[in-house]
C-alpha cells in the first residue's frame, strides 16, 4: 500500500539537514516501505512568511508561448552539456495524453488522492493569490477525472544530470528543484544568467507541478551517499536513477489552522537530523531500485545506456495563454508542430556545430502507444539564415541572391569597474571590439526578409530576428555575429561578457538599460548600441545600393546645423519653411509624427534635419538629447542620412526630398527613455522635436 501523508517539514533550511545513518530505518527502527512516497510542505509558523504564488512566473507572462518554452528548455539543456562527452546533445519533447488505466496508474504513483489533491483544495480555499488563479486551479481539480491528462516530458542526454545532494548548494539538483532565483556560476558562455528560465515549465503546468528524473555517474552517486547518508545504489548501477517532484503553491492554511509557505516536494519519506526539527519527516530524492519502479508510471523512464542527463515532466500541460478550443487529436498535432518549428527556428546554430551538435526530436503518445515521432529540421524559411552564417563575403555590393557581403561593425565596450568580475578582477579599460555582419539578398516574397539574426556565444541559439529598417531598395537577409560567436580573441571575450549582461531574463534582446550594465560598467552602453544599429542600417543599405555619395563641398557646414539649440526664425533673405509636429508617449518611448513644407519653388532642392530632446519637469534650461531609433518618410524615395554628435547620445536625421517635392510627412520613435534618464517618470517629461530646414547648396 502507498503511504502518502502530508507532513509539516522544514525542507528549505540550507545546509542543516542530514539523513538518518540508515535510510531504510525510521526513528523507531522499523523498516520503511519501499514505496512510501509523500508530498511535504514547509510550515510558515517558523518565520510567519507569506508567499503570493511562484515569484518567478510573472517575469514571462507577456511571453508565454511554445516559443518561450522551447527557447528556455533547449538553452538550459545545451548549457548543461557534459564536459566529458564528445557526442551530440540530444533533447526529446514527449507529448503524452493519458486516459483510463494509464491515467489511474499515473495518479496513484503521484500520491494524488491521498496527498496532492486534498492540498490543492486547501489552496483553492485559503491560498494567498487572486480569484482568477483560484478559479483556474478549481477548474483543473474538477476536470481531473473527466478529461485526458496532458503531460510534457522534456528529456536531455549527453548532459551532466542533476548533481549534488538534496542540501548541497553548489549542485545542479538544488539549483533546479529547490532554490528560487538562484543561478549557476558566473559564465557568459551560458545562454541563461538570471535563474528565472526554469520557472517557464511551471507556467505550462495547470497543476503547478513538475516531476524530475535524472541519471548521474556512479562516482557522483557514491559521493552524494557519503556526504548525505542517503542510499543511492551506486554499487548496482553505472548511472543510478533519481526521482523528485515539486509543486509551486502560494501560502495556504489547512482546516486545523496550520499555515504553509507554499512550495511542496515529492519523494521518499525520511527524517531530519537537525536538532530543531528532530523526527519531522521530509520528502527526499528517490534513488535506484525505488526510482526505477516508480519511473514507468510517472513517464520518467530513462535508458541507462544513454548515460547522464535529466527529464522533466510538466503535469497538466497546457499553454498559459487562452487558445481556441480544439479536439485532442488536433491539439496534439498543433503542439507537436509548434515544438518542432520553434526548435528549428531558434537553435539551428547548435544543430550545425561540428563538435557538440544539438539533436532534437518530438514524440507524441496516446497512453502507452507512440503515434508520431519526428527529428527536428530547420524550417525552410529559416534555412537561408543558416546558409548565410556559414558563408564568406565575396563582394562589396550585392548583385544577386548567391553572393554575400561581409563587414566588420565596430563596437566600444565601456570600461569595466575593478573588483566585480572574476575573469577581469582589475576590470578592463574601454575596449574596441567588433561584430561581423553578413548580408545577402532575399526574394520579395520571403517571409523573413529584412531581418537580422543576432548571435553571440557558443550556446548555439539565435537571440532574436531583429527587424532593421534599412530603407534599402531590395529585400535582404543578414546575420550578426558577436562575442564568441565571432571569435576567441580577448576583445571577443570582453564583448561576449558585455552582451550577456545586456540580455533581459528572456534572453531575446540587448538592452542598454539592464541593471547589470549600470552596476558593472561606466556609462556608454546607450551610445554603443545606438551606434551599432545605425551602422548596421548604413552597411545594409550600402551593400544593396552601393556607397552613399559624399556630400557636396558646401555641405560641410552641415556639422554646424547638428548643434540644434536656441530659438529664433530663419535669417533675413532665407526662404520660409513650415512644419507641423506632434508626439505621444507609449510604453517607455516617444512616438512622433510631423510634416515639413518646402520653400514653394519646385526648381529648388531643399533638405531638413530632425532631432529630439527630452525635457524634465522643473528644468529650466537645456534638455537631454534622445536618439531616434526609427524614422519613416513619405514619399519613400527621400534621401536620408543619420549622424551622431560628439560623445553624447545624440542622433540627427537628415532628409533630402526628391526633385519637385514640396511636402514630406514623417513618423518615428525614440529609444526608451529609461536608457537615457534611468527611472525618470515618463509623465514628467516632454519631448521637444527640433526641425531645421535649408536650401540644398549646389
Amino acid at each position: 500500500e502507498l503511504s502518502c501523508l502530508i507532513e509539516a517539514t522544514s525542507t528549505n533550511i540550507d545546509n542543516v539537514h542530514k539523513y538518518s545513518a540508515n535510510p531504510d530505518l525510521n526513528r523507531s527502527g522499523q523498516t520503511l516501505y519501499m514505496k512510501e512516497y509523500v508530498w511535504s510542505f514547509d510550515p510558515s509558523s517558523l518565520h510567519r512568511r507569506q508567499r503570493g504564488g511562484n515569484p518567478t512566473g510573472n517575469a514571462f507572462l507577456d511571453k508565454a508561448s511554445i516559443d518561450t518554452l522551447v527557447r528556455e528548455t533547449l538553452q538550459n539543456a545545451y548549457d548543461q552539456k557534459s564536459e566529458h562527452g564528445d557526442g551530440p546533445v540530444e533533447v526529446t519533447f514527449g507529448l503524452h495524453t493519458l486516459t483510463g488505466d494509464s491515467k489511474e496508474a499515473f495518479l496513484s504513483a503521484l500520491s494524488w488522492s491521498t496527498g496532492l489533491e486534498p492540498t490543492m483544495w486547501d489552496v483553492v480555499e485559503t491560498g494567498q493569490f487572486d480569484q482568477e488563479h483560484k478559479a483556474k486551479l478549481r477548474e483543473t481539480l474538477e476536470s481531473v477525472y473527466s478529461d485526458p491528462l496532458w503531460l510534457l516530458n522534456v528529456s536531455d542526454f549527453g548532459t551532466n544530470g542533476l548533481t549534488g545532494s538534496d542540501d548541497e548548494d553548489s549542485g545542479n539538483f538544488k539549483l533546479l528543484c529547490i532554490n528560487e532565483m538562484v543561478t549557476q556560476q558566473d559564465n557568459s558562455n551560458r545562454g541563461g544568467s538570471t535563474g528565472v528560465g526554469k520557472s517557464i515549465l511551471t507556467m505550462f503546468s495547470g497543476w503547478s507541478t513538475l516531476l524530475y528524473a535524472t541519471r548521474v555517474p556512479s562516482e557522483e552517486a557514491k559521493r552524494i551517499e557519503e556526504i548525505s547518508g542517503q542510499k543511492t545504489y551506486w554499487e548496482k548501477y553505472e548511472f543510478p536513477l533519481r526521482i523528485f517532484g515539486r509543486v509551486d503553491f502560494p501560502s495556504f492554511s489547512r482546516s486545523d489552522g496550520a499555515g504553509y509557505e507554499g512550495p511542496g516536494f515529492f519523494g521518499l519519506k525520511t527524517f531530519s537530523d537537525h536538532p530543531f526539527f528532530q523526527n519531522l519527516p521530509r520528502s527526499c530524492s528517490c534513488w535506484g531500485d525505488d526510482a526505477e519502479e516508480l519511473a514507468a508510471d510517472l513517464r520518467l523512464s530513462r535508458p541507462e545506456s544513454k548515460g547522464a542527463g535529466t527529464s522533466v515532466v510538466v503535469v497538466g500541460f497546457k499553454e498559459p495563454m487562452e487558445v481556441e478550443e480544439e479536439s485532442t487529436s488536433l491539439l496534439r498535432s498543433r503542439i507537436a508542430d509548434d515544438l518542432d518549428a520553434s526548435a528549428g527556428r531558434w537553435f539551428w546554430p547548435a544543430m550545425d556545430l561540428d563538435s557538440r551538435p544539438l539533436n532534437v526530436r518530438v514524440d507524441v503518445f496516446d497512453n502507452e502507444n507512440i503515434i508520431g515521432s519526428r527529428e527536428v529540421q530547420v524550417p525552410e524559411d529559416f534555412v537561408r539564415f543558416r546558409s548565410l552564417s556559414a558563408a564568406s563575403g565575396d563582394t562589396d555590393v550585392l548583385q544577386d541572391r548567391f553572393n554575400t557581403v561581409e563587414q566588420s561593425i565596430p563596437f566600444r565596450v565601456p570600461r569595466l569597474k575593478p573588483g566585480i568580475s572574476a575573469n577581469w578582477p582589475d576590470g578592463h579599460p574601454t575596449t574596441s571590439s567588433s561584430f561581423t555582419l553578413k548580408i545577402c539578398l532575399a526574394k520579395p516574397d520571403d517571409d523573413n526578409r529584412n531581418k537580422v539574426a543576432l548571435l553571440r556565444g557558443r550556446s548555439g541559439f539565435v537571440l532574436d530576428y531583429r527587424d532593421i529598417r534599412a530603407r534599402a531598395e531590395r529585400p535582404y537577409f543578414a546575420v550578426l555575429l558577436g562575442g564568441l560567436a565571432r571569435g576567441t580573441s580577448e576583445e571577443d571575450r570582453i564583448l561576449e561578457d558585455f552582451l550577456w549582461r545586456a540580455e533581459p531574463p528572456a534572453h531575446d534582446d540587448w538592452s542598454a538599460g539592464r541593471p547589470e550594465l549600470k552596476y558593472r560598467y561606466d556609462r556608454g552602453a546607450t551610445k554603443a548600441f545606438t551606434d551599432l544599429w545605425t551602422e548596421i542600417r548604413r552597411q545594409i543599405r550600402q551593400a544593396i545600393e552601393g556607397p552613399i555619395q559624399a556630400p557636396t563641398p558646401g555641405a560641410s557646414r552641415l556639422s554646424r546645423l547638428f548643434r540644434i539649440r536656441g530659438q529664433g526664425g530663419a535669417p533675413a533673405g532665407r526662404p520660409v519653411f513650415r512644419s507641423n509636429l506632434s508626439a505621444v508617449h507609449d510604453g517607455g518611448l516617444w512616438e512622433f509624427k510631423g510634416s515639413v513644407t518646402g520653400p514653394g519653388d519646385p526648381q529648388k532642392r531643399w533638405t531638413f534635419e530632425v532631432s529630439a530632446n527630452l525635457d524634465e519637469e522643473g528644468r529650466t534650461t537645456g534638455g537631454t538629447a534622445i536618439p531616434i531609433s526609427s524614422l519613416e518618410f513619405i514619399p519613400n524615395d527621400c534621401e536620408m542620412v543619420s549622424s551622431g554628435e560628439g560623445d553624447g547620445p545624440v542622433l540627427v536625421w537628415r532628409c533630402t526630398p526628391p526633385p519637385g517635392c514640396q511636402k514630406v510627412d514623417f513618423t518615428g520613435q525614440t529609444i526608451g527613455i529609461e536608457e537615457i534618464m534611468g527611472n525618470s517618470d515618463a509623465r514628467r517629461t516632454r519631448l521637444r522635436l527640433n526641425v531645421q530646414q535649408r536650401l540644398q547648396e549646389v
